[in-house]
């Protein structure tokens, strides 16, 4: 009976990945590009590559292997639109299949079916795939390292190898990811630990000597892609990157007091900024972006007194409410809420609009812009696929955060039920989060790819739980794939 209900699982998994792909194909040749400034410096980054101009006119903020990507498929297919549409939305599906594959490890085909077919029409995750941007690619990093988590091959040192090897190759991609080396390097050690649960007890010292080998392990997942990102080093000037991005979200959130000296005559635009930025009532996206970069161009226009570091940790010794505040509202934010400037309703809805004809091409330095809106040039018309994905945004917009509340309270449960493959699942979204709050930094979009992790949950989290019911366990009618 068992053989013949996995067999109907199976049959039910391969359908899905079938529909994941005809619908991948359906909006990929359909929906417009959209270059944003950003996107326009990676396309000239692209350029820049293996060039006369490199290194002297890279981006001292950026990695090589998105930039990288887009040279070989436009070396490939063309300097054209839709492959400008290939790169993300390539990177997106395999991601996707990889969370599906990781999935299907831990609950099996048929979860891993509605995994599947739940992210791929994700319309977020569907409007990044037509963005020249790196979400859709971080995704696919980070189930690349999650599905990897998962494995279990004969000896374990193979898999803390092809560990660190697919971190530190989602450092090129985006260095951020490898914040969640710790976390993966934690889950990598507890999911092996049987092994010392199992050593023959004894004199403490035993103990401890047979689980070096563990904590070896650990170890080069921790610090070895550290080591490999030596190669770029040189090329790329993480603390100029890091000030940026303190000082905007110093501002953002108004971490910054309006009265304090740096502020000085600009109080009462300060104020004005904070006011035009209130969203119903609610500062939880923070100040909007045009005034923030005019507000930080007067304010930071003579070097902060002290460095931005220092400055950002002397304001939250000196403010914790303050600071617990902006922390809060950062990560409500990520979790779904609205505030009054999103990226990801932005692009999302650019791309998923029909009063919109051809490739978004932003507003950015020239004569680079008008080459580029020359070389992907495009055009589209409205579709039955885009008012498709279009109607399900109000589906998924309370489903996510749904499914971001699901994902805290699974990591809690996976935690107190010692479930480390689950704990894998809930722990990357919320650190991968972390990582961005602390530095309040209110930009969604930058949460993007652990969002399929979170709308996994909530398939894999009321498996969990079901599997642990103790009636489950009393009559033994629990099956694992």
């Amino acid at each position: 009976m068992w053989s013949k209900v996995r067999r109907t699982e199976g049959w039910f998994y391969a359908a899905a990945v079938s529909l994941v792909l005809g619908f991948w194909l359906a909006h990929v040749v359909s929906l417009r590009l959209l270059i944003t400034y950003d996107g326009l410096g990676y396309i000239d980054l692209s350029d820049v590559l293996g060039s006369s101009r490199f290194p002297a006119d890279w981006n001292v903020t950026r990695t090589p292997l998105f930039p990288l990507s887009l040279k070989i498929a436009f070396l490939m297919f063309g300097r054209q639109a839709l492959t400008a549409i290939l790169v993300p939305a390539l990177y997106a599906l395999g991601g996707t299949l990889l969370l599906g594959a990781s999935v299907k490890r831990l609950a099996g085909p048929l979860a891993a079916a509605v995994v599947i077919l739940a992210v791929s029409a994700f319309p977020t995750l569907v409007a990044y795939e037509h963005c020249v941007l790196t979400e859709t690619g971080s995704l696919f990093f980070i189930s690349l390292a999650l599905y990897t988590l998962l494995w279990t091959p004969r000896r374990l040192w193979h898999r803390t190898a092809a560990l660190a090897l697919a971190l530190a190759a989602a450092y090129y991609w985006r260095q951020n990811i490898l914040s969640l080396a710790p976390v993966i390097a934690l889950v990598h050690v507890l999911t092996a630990g049987n092994e010392f649960q199992q050593a023959p007890r004894g004199a403490w010292w035993n103990r401890i000597l047979s689980a070096w080998p563990l904590a070896a392990n650990g170890f080069v997942v921790l610090f070895v892609p550290l080591l490999l990102t030596a190669f770029w080093a040189p090329y790329l000037h993480s603390s100029e990157l890091r000030d940026t991005t303190l000082k905007q979200g110093m501002l953002r959130q108004a971490l910054l007091p309006p009265e304090h000296p740096l502020v000085g005559k600009y109080r009462d635009d300060y104020y004005l900024a904070i006011r035009a930025s209130l969203y119903h009532g609610n500062f939880i996206s923070g100040m909007r972006w045009n005034l923030m970069s005019e507000l930080g161009d007067k304010i930071w226009g003579n070097s902060p007194p002290k460095q931005v570091p220092r400055l950002f940790l002397d304001l939250i010794a000196q403010n914790p409410g303050r600071y617990i505040n902006a922390f809060d509202r950062t990560m409500a934010f990520y979790a779904g809420m609205n505030g009054v400037e999103s990226d990801n309703r932005i692009y999302r809805d650019t791309v998923l609009s029909g009063a919109f004809a051809g490739a978004g091409i932003s507003s950015g330095p020239e004569p680079l812009r008008s080459l580029i809106a020359h070389d992907f040039e495009q055009r589209t018309t409205p579709s039955l696929v885009m008012r498709f994905i279009r109607g399900l945004i109000p589906i998924y917009e309370p489903l996510l955060i749904f499914a971001n509340i699901v994902t805290a309270l699974g990591l809690v449960f996976a935690v107190a039920q010692r479930d480390w493959r689950l704990m894998a699942f809930c722990a990357i979204p919320c650190v991968y989060a972390l990582g961005y709050a602390v530095m309040l930094v209110s930009l969604d979009r930058f949460v993007v790819p652990v969002y399929p992790l979170s709308l996994a949950n909530l398939v894999l989290l009321p498996i969990a739980v079901h599997r642990r019911w103790p009636g489950q366990r009393a009559s033994g009618n629990v099956r694992r794939p």
